[in-house]
């Protein structure tokens, strides 16, 4: 049956007008707003000792490598891209570091590692640095071995020691006899093989310089093993030398103040020490003169080196974190991995041979003074000259990769007093 309604025509009209605003829903879908990939990351590795008997340090240093990490990618990251902490037990075991810096160098986006461990750990993952173009950072390896390395090319640049090399201190008390117009002196050192690296280090600044070191331009050792030091110390002071340097070490220093006051030669002339020995101590042990003034008037010493500007900040942000103090070569770790992130920054690069020509820069002037790792970043993004202070020191480099350190220098008084009256900055 057909109707022929006056509605109809209407109805049709309204049922092909919906038919195809339902084609046209059909046929173009809702946009999408479509988000890019993020960037891969870049890799920061550290290699420290996690087992054995500097377990304790090294999980200290590792809490510090990752607390850095996470500080950078708070701060946006490496040229907008993430960092990733890739961790390893060096064991004191050469033959295992060597395998791990052998593995790390097939990693995409590595742009170095920081490491930690025993001088000959050190030797072996340098040299594979070299082969596989890695920087390497060293934040507690103070070896000569090192150094003689460094200075003679076989490190290619690649690799950067963040804590003084023992013998400084050696260096730094010449300066001390120089500057003090001593030309003649003795020599006393512990017969240890940090020691002996004082004595050459000492040897090798004063008589650059001109000095005499007596007798016969050798140094007398004591054996820190035993208590009787007569035949060592009477030698030192036999030869009347205008002072005596005293290279003592932190188990001994104290006692060989005691056998020197026992032979009554505390006061005869001058005494040059290291950390090893306070003015405390002298002015406990030492003689007096009738009149109560310090026979050890004139004598100096070194005060222990102090932390880097930007020890503050980093101590603030770990206690923070953990809720306890950072440890020994905690703040190398921080400074580490901070000058990794920087260089690859002002590079804009993953390449090791890259990045290295950036090290140093970073961490000069005439660049910005920055303390803070997120200021660093956001200045180092906007290619600005930076000088990053470190935690650990003011990272002032070397010819060949090694940082300097400055020494407080102290002097006893008549009254027995003792005071900073110069300071001393190895090497120049």
């Amino acid at each position: 049956m057909v109707f022929n309604s006056p509605l109809c025509p209407r109805l049709r009209t309204i049922a092909l007008a919906l038919s195809l605003s339902l084609s046209a829903c059909q046929a173009s879908p809702p946009s999408r707003t479509t988000t890019p990939p993020p960037k891969p990351p870049r890799t920061i590795a550290t290699l420290l000792p996690l087992t054995g008997p500097l377990a304790p340090q090294g999980a200290s240093m590792e809490a510090t490598a990752r607390l850095a990490v996470d500080r950078i990618n708070q701060c946006d990251g490496v040229r907008g891209r993430q960092l990733e902490l890739r961790v390893a037990d060096s064991r004191g075991e050469p033959s295992q570091i060597a395998a791990t810096m052998t593995e790390w160098a097939a990693i995409e986006g590595l742009l170095g590692v920081v490491e930690a461990h025993a001088s000959a750990g050190s030797q072996a993952t340098a040299a594979i640095a070299v082969q596989q173009q890695i920087l390497q950072l060293s934040a507690s390896t103070p070896s000569p071995q090192d150094t003689a390395a460094a200075r003679t090319g076989q490190f290619q640049d690649f690799w950067f020691r963040l804590v003084p090399r023992n013998a400084l201190q050696g260096s730094a008390l010449a300066q001390v006899a120089q500057k003090r117009g001593f030309k003649t002196v003795s020599l006393l050192a512990v017969q240890t093989d940090q020691g002996r690296e004082l004595a050459q280090a000492f040897i090798d600044t004063f008589t650059a310089q001109g000095g005499i070191l007596t007798p016969k331009g050798q140094p007398s050792f004591y054996d820190p093993d035993t208590l009787r030091w007569d035949a060592p110390v009477t030698e030192a002071f036999a030869s009347q030398p205008e002072a005596v340097v005293l290279l003592a070490d932190a188990n001994t220093g104290r006692s060989l103040l005691q056998a020197l006051a026992d032979q009554g030669l505390l006061g005869q002339v001058p005494l040059l020490v290291t950390d090893a020995v306070t003015a405390e101590d002298l002015l406990e042990l030492g003689a007096k003169t009738p009149q109560g003034q310090s026979r050890m008037a004139g004598s100096l010493g070194l005060v222990p080196p102090t932390p880097g500007p930007g020890f503050q900040q980093f101590a603030a942000l770990y206690r923070q974190a953990y809720d306890r103090e950072p440890q020994l070569d905690d703040a190398q770790v921080w400074d580490g991995v901070t000058l990794l992130a920087l260089a690859a920054q002002r590079r804009n690069s993953t390449l090791g041979g890259e990045i290295k020509t950036q090290v140093v820069p970073v961490a000069s002037p005439p660049g910005i003074e920055v303390l803070d790792i997120c200021q660093a970043i956001a200045l180092g993004g906007e290619d600005q000259e930076l000088d990053y202070q470190g935690a650990s020191s003011a990272l002032d480099f070397n010819g060949w990769g090694e940082v300097g350190q400055t020494y407080g220098v102290w002097q006893m008084t008549e009254s027995g007093a003792s005071g900073i009256v110069d300071t001393v900055t190895v090497p120049e």
